[in-house]
């Protein structure tokens, strides 16, 4: 994420209002001891199942645990949904915004094929936008787009993903990201989620509390972390009650 920290990322089973998961905090490549150093250092895992502004100020608060305060740059990779984009503003103003351009990609495929329906043209036009996404050339695609909004196959999905992709404009430039040597992707941070969340808490016939998923998850968190351990030295070593 900067010159010293690292990613943190949101999960609990199932979807909440109160804690949509997207917010991804990478790296950024100046790390000192490189990017394997600063990767080394997303094994911290954190998790938070809270109100928007709470875990908002948990993530503040874990960034800077980890040395943002001191970064010379601050990166942040986001899926483009609207709470994220709040959350950045609000905790981490000065930052570079980018959007996953995965996340960017799929809109694309799908405003390809809402445009011109299920098929080879919309591959090949898919292809073409991707490309020319990575070249940074966003507006490039959004005006070829607009152009074919007339006779879109399913107006609705045009409509949506085209305003989405309009609206993460200032988050898409990515050719001066991949000059710089930043990620653009948060695909570590999404296999982590599984892995921590998915693969623990959402099998077949679970049904959870949502105390009873915090207390797993946080010992899940611990346990993949390599911090197990030390977790437990330090709940044993907390007074007992009488």
């Amino acid at each position: 994420m900067s010159e010293g920290t690292s990613g943190t990322q949101s999960g609990a089973p199932g979807q909440d209002p109160r804690n949509p998961s997207g917010l991804r905090l990478h790296p950024d490549h100046d790390h000192p001891g490189g990017t394997a150093a600063a990767r080394s250092s997303l094994h911290h895992l954190h998790r938070r199942y809270a109100p928007l502004a709470s875990f908002g100020r948990a993530v503040r608060a874990e960034a800077f645990r980890r040395g943002a305060k001191n970064a010379r740059r601050l990166i942040v990779i986001t899926d483009g949904a609207n709470w994220c984009e709040s959350a950045v503003a609000t905790n981490f103003p000065g930052r570079v915004h980018i959007l996953d351009f995965y996340h960017a990609a799929e809109h694309l495929r799908e405003l390809a094929t809402a445009l011109l329906g299920e098929g080879r043209d919309a591959t090949v036009r898919f292809r073409l936008w991707r490309r020319a996404l990575l070249r940074g050339k966003a507006p490039d695609v959004i005006d070829q787009a607009r152009q074919l909004r007339g006779h879109a196959r399913d107006r609705k999905a045009a409509k949506r993903n085209l305003a989405y992709l309009t609206h993460n404009l200032p988050r898409m430039h990515y050719d001066q990201y991949r000059a710089q040597g930043l990620f653009i992707g948060s695909g570590v941070i999404e296999a982590g989620c599984k892995t921590v969340v998915a693969q623990r808490a959402k099998l077949s016939g679970m049904l959870w509390t949502v105390r009873g998923v915090e207390d797993v998850l946080t010992l899940r968190c611990q346990l993949l972390g390599g911090q197990l351990n030390r977790f437990w030295d330090q709940f044993f070593a907390l007074p007992m009650a009488s």
